[in-house]
């Protein structure tokens, strides 16, 4: 049975995969006698500002990347439409803080259609449903509620936006992965879109072959069911399950790591989500991390996230602890990893504990 990532977990800051709108503008049509309909972007204001300042030497905090460095860095991300040009795909630096799975915010940027128009699409794991990822700092004229095809098997709920002003008119899509938590935005300019359906471009950037383990073999998972009606699926090669008490277990990972790599799932009666957290991350210091999102195993129960900061020396222990209200208590998963220096093994280690995460699974609490 493949498993699903749902990374809304790992921010273990193990690097980029343990641990969900509309945010950077689209560059301007590119019909030329069409006036640029939409504010320029982030970089490209940071880039004029430079310039006219005469500032020099200070990094663009866009780095460019290749499709497949894109794609380790968020799970189920989209394509280019087929035809697309000038395709270019890039990161944010340092907006991986704005994550609860500590993955920085991806771009793609293509040329697509006749007549031809200029696209911007981001995304980003473990982003806010509300977050502002797109950047069209403008005024909407129109929003609307709108069901994507091919996202979310056929039936993905999205937000259509568009503004309209002197200059011409600027559409946005914005749509929400909530099984792994995925805030995505696709916008274009133009000085008349009238007729033209942004919906359909976001339709065919879907990509199955982005979905988490697509291309990983059949495994013969185990699952262990508490006492509680939670759920959790490992690899038993990959993970040691060890039953702490009836309400609670520990899967340690079995592979090469710096230190100790576990995840721990609990139930907690007559516990609160947030004050049990504080309580158990208190002597964490004051530059502990705290996210809200989406509870692990459940579809729109608030998850409260603390995750510990991220230092460059030391035993390279992370850990990121996680709770939700459950039944009359508490439902609450530790993360536990060491970070040993070594890029591909730390994303490996962070990848399987957030495969033990996303494997959560919680009863009906409707039943």
């Amino acid at each position: 049975m493949k498993k699903k990532l749902i990374s809304m977990i790992c921010i273990l800051g193990v690097t980029s995969s343990l641990l969900a709108g509309c945010a950077v503008a689209a560059p301007a049509a590119t019909e030329p006698e069409a006036e640029p309909a939409q504010e320029e972007t982030v970089e490209e204001a940071e880039e004029t500002e430079k310039e006219e300042e005469g500032m020099v030497g200070i990094a663009n905090p866009w780095v460019e990347i290749t499709e497949e460095e894109a794609v380790s860095y968020c799970n189920r991300l989209f394509k280019a439409p087929e035809g697309a040009k000038d395709v270019t795909w890039r990161m944010l630096e340092g907006s991986e803080k704005e994550s609860v799975v500590g993955k920085p915010l991806v771009q793609l940027s293509f040329m697509y259609g006749d007549p031809e128009l200029s696209y911007t699409a981001r995304a980003q794991e473990g982003a806010s449903e509300d977050a502002d990822i797109a950047g069209n700092y403008v005024k909407w004229t129109v929003e609307d509620e709108t069901t994507l095809a091919n996202w979310g098997e056929g039936h993905m709920p999205a937000k259509f936006c568009r503004s309209i002003n002197d200059s011409g008119m600027v559409d946005q899509i914005s749509w929400y992965d909530i099984e792994i938590g995925i805030l995505y935005t696709l916008s274009t300019s133009a000085e008349d879109l009238e007729g033209f359906d942004i919906r359909a471009i976001a339709e065919q950037m879907y990509a199955p072959e982005n979905e988490p383990l697509a291309d990983a073999p059949e495994n013969d998972e185990m699952s262990y069911m508490s006492h509680d009606g939670w759920t959790v699926s490992y690899d038993p090669e990959l993970f040691e399950c060890n039953e702490i008490d009836e309400h609670s277990a520990q899967f340690t990972f079995l592979g090469e790591a710096a230190g100790a790599c576990l995840v721990s799932v609990s139930y907690i009666e007559g516990e609160e989500p947030e004050a049990y957290l504080d309580e158990y991350t208190a002597d964490w210091g004051e530059d502990t991390t705290a996210i809200e999102g989406i509870l692990p195993g459940t579809k729109d129960t608030p998850g409260f996230f603390r995750m510990t900061p991220d230092e460059e020396e030391g035993s390279g222990l992370q850990e990121t602890a996680i709770a939700g209200a459950y039944k009359d208590g508490i439902l609450f998963i530790d993360v536990l990893s060491h970070r040993s220096g070594d890029e591909e093994q730390d994303m490996y280690v962070s990848d399987m504990l957030a495969n033990v995460v996303d494997s959560v699974r919680v009863e009906d609490l409707a039943d």
